[in-house]
């Protein structure tokens, strides 16, 4: 079915050459790393917005999720497919179910996380972030997202040690400024000006111009 779909695609009869790939799919002996590889070049033609590539790697999804229900591949790439199709709950979802059993693939996680942010599920950001964390430590996003979850709940001190703790494995300036920004928000929480005026400064040494950073540090230095 495979040879099948490849021989009418070289022919441009592309409606012939779809049906045997879905047939292919249907078969559950196809193996999963052929499946996931077709389905990923049918998710980078989507988003390179090429004409029916959505459509299509949307059915073969939903077809790979039928097969192998269970499989990490089939959970995450049809999280991938809702996500782009602007479905951030049902994305969450299958996201959540994908990483549940992944402990190699950070690309999962980050996903995941960043429909938690989206969603503004905050609860559910601090406990998955925080199980990234333990899984995928020295992956600097994963203390990003636990920092900003514990702060929308709160949790100002947790905030800023996690954000302390993340700090380590910053690699770039764009990073850095990101989590001196969160700490500055999270020690002004904390009612520790100092800490936070400093981060705020530190920042700005980055990008004297970043909007967030002169709009929050403006605005507690005026209170």
């Amino acid at each position: 079915q495979v040879a099948l779909h490849n021989y009418y695609s070289s022919k441009g009869n592309e409606k012939e050459a779809f049906e045997h790939l879905k047939k292919a799919f249907v078969n559950p002996d196809l193996d999963l790393e052929t499946k996931t590889n077709i389905l990923g070049s049918f998710y980078g033609r989507a988003e390179a917005r090429e004409p029916k590539a959505y459509e299509q790697g949307l059915e073969l999804a939903e077809i790979m999720m039928e097969v192998h229900p269970g499989a990490t591949e089939s959970n995450a790439l049809y999280g991938d497919f809702l996500r782009l199709g602007k479905k951030p709950k049902e994305a969450s979802f299958y996201y959540f179910r994908a990483a549940s059993t992944e402990k190699r693939d950070f690309r999962i996680w980050d996903n995941l996380l960043y429909m938690d942010y989206e969603l503004r599920q905050f609860d559910s950001l601090e406990h998955h972030s925080a199980r990234a964390i333990e899984i995928f430590p020295s992956q600097p996003n994963n203390y990003k997202y636990n920092g900003i979850a514990n702060t929308e709940l709160k949790n100002y001190k947790k905030a800023a040690m996690v954000l302390k703790d993340g700090m380590e494995f910053v690699i770039d300036n764009s990073q850095r400024l990101d989590f001196l920004s969160l700490m500055g928000d999270a020690y002004y929480y904390l009612q520790d000006y100092a800490k936070s005026n400093n981060a705020f400064e530190e920042a700005l040494k980055i990008n004297s111009d970043n909007t967030y950073v002169l709009n929050n540090y403006a605005y507690y230095l005026s209170l």
